[in-house]
């Protein structure tokens, strides 16, 4: 009686331990190379201390428009050679005081005044170079990027299109189902 007991126990065990595998669908992991610009406009009057709107957007929408995109972005890894940061359509005379950038609650007040159109990420040495190391490591951790900026402008800014750009670069990961 007990042998059939312990027979029955047994094939029961069985069925039960067969019924719990996972009803997960098998994934695999896909690659593009990921390009994308966040923008943020550079307004104010001349003198005038600004900070426009936070610009937040998720990686999955910056990289949209690359090539053999995927979705939802699962992992970044960023090629900081290839990511910029440019100020586009800064007028001849004007520079920007006070420059302070923050990216994902990381602040960044940039040493120098920016009169140049564009900003080298390695323009303020060693220390900047670290800072996006340590932003663009957060950025691929929590797949967003959000960016505020401070500036005084020594000319007003109004009107003549002046903007913020910060192209991003490096290859995304995705996963399929496998069918």
């Amino acid at each position: 009686m007990k042998k059939m007991i312990l027979a029955l126990f047994t094939i029961s065990a069985m069925f039960v331990l067969s019924s719990c595998g996972s009803d997960d669908p098998e994934k695999i992991q896909k690659t593009f190379k990921g390009v994308g610009t966040q923008t943020i406009v550079l307004e104010s009057a001349a003198g005038s201390t600004t900070t426009p709107p936070a610009n937040k957007i998720k990686l999955d929408e910056l990289f949209k428009g690359s090539a053999d995109y995927g979705a939802p972005i699962v992992g970044w890894n960023y090629n900081l050679r290839e990511c910029e940061m440019n100020i586009v359509g800064l007028p001849e005379g004007t520079s920007l005081e006070n420059f302070k950038l923050t990216i994902n609650d990381k602040p960044w007040l940039f040493k120098e005044t920016i009169t140049t159109k564009n900003v080298s990420l390695d323009s303020q040495g060693n220390e900047v170079y670290k800072y996006f190391q340590e932003v663009l490591a957060d950025i691929a951790h929590k797949k967003h990027i959000e960016t505020t900026v401070t500036f005084t402008p020594t000319q007003s800014t109004i009107g003549k299109n002046v903007k913020l750009e910060i192209k991003l670069a490096g290859t995304c990961t995705y996963e399929v189902e496998v069918k």
